[in-house]
């Protein structure tokens, strides 16, 4: 006989964000919180009163920083010392699961990197100063429908929308040869939602990485783009490119827990497709 609740078993907690909309998506059952209660102590604490014994809270908060203005350490460092105090606070026996990027373990020291580093740290005293169970996640590059332009997929479609708009026959990328490791935010969402259902077997003290262990190009994500529009649009180089690296997971500690399928259904095309079509929805900017 399954075991019976009177609270939800997965929380999301940034569930209006980019990530967090597809992870209360695949997960219909869970609790959603967002916007002004995210950010108040009190109710996030009375909020987390009624959750399952065993419930999991996905840590999916963040910011989208405009190019060249850092990212927000509030929505990334101080909400998890939140989450955490809200947690211990209410009687809670809860789980946190939070998600990192794999841009924390690369050299150098970009903001992003910086601010997730500090979010993973605070993350590990809280759990060890009150004692609750935390693990944590390093994610790829997401891409999918209604991408934000801050990542560089979602920029590209902008970028080529903009050239369509004004009779263009070129379109220029930046750092073309460098690769990346793409999942759908749907795949991502529902490996999350699987990765919480196995908590327990997750290792503290290594993070697991949320890939595909495929690479793939900026210069063929920017063609991928170019033939979903129909549109004989020759792709340019730009020779300002500085960036030639290859950042690609390894897709077997996420298999182990899984299974052998994890991260391997993503349908490349179909992604670049829905990301293609939803752009449409989108007001174009003036290039700055």
């Amino acid at each position: 006989m399954s075991r019976k609740f009177d609270g939800p078993r997965l929380i999301v907690f940034g569930g209006t964000g980019y990530i967090g909309r597809a992870l209360v998506a695949a997960a219909p059952d869970c609790l959603p919180i967002g916007g002004t209660l995210a950010r108040s102590a009190v109710g996030l604490r009375d909020c987390l009163r009624g959750v399952a014994p065993d419930a999991v809270v996905v840590h999916a908060a963040g910011s989208v920083a405009h190019a060249g203005e850092p990212p927000d350490p509030r929505a990334y460092v101080d909400s998890t010392r939140l989450l955490f105090e809200a947690i211990a606070s209410s009687g809670a026996s809860a789980r946190v699961l939070t998600l990192g990027s794999v841009a924390e373990r690369l050299p150098g020291t970009g903001a992003y990197a910086c601010v997730k580093r500090e979010q993973r740290a605070v993350a590990q005293e809280a759990s060890d100063r009150f004692g609750i169970p935390w693990r944590h996640l390093h994610v790829h590059n997401v891409i999918g429908p209604d991408l934000p332009a801050t990542l560089a997929p979602g920029a590209i479609v902008r970028r080529l929308r903009q050239v369509i708009a004004t009779g263009g026959h070129t379109l220029p990328v930046i750092n073309g040869a460098a690769e990346r490791d793409y999942l759908d935010v749907r795949d991502v969402a529902a490996i999350v939602v699987a990765v919480g259902e196995r908590f327990d077997v997750l290792d503290r003290r290594q993070p697991l990485e949320i890939c595909s262990g495929i690479g793939r190009s900026i210069h063929a994500m920017a063609a991928a783009l170019v033939a979903a529009s129909g549109m004989p649009i020759k792709i340019m180089d730009s020779p300002d490119s500085v960036d030639q690296s290859r950042v690609v997971g390894d897709p077997a500690p996420l298999r182990a827990v899984l299974g052998p399928t994890a991260g391997a259904t993503f349908d490349f095309g179909v992604s670049i497709a829905d990301l293609w079509e939803s752009s449409a929805r989108f007001p174009l900017r003036a290039s700055s």
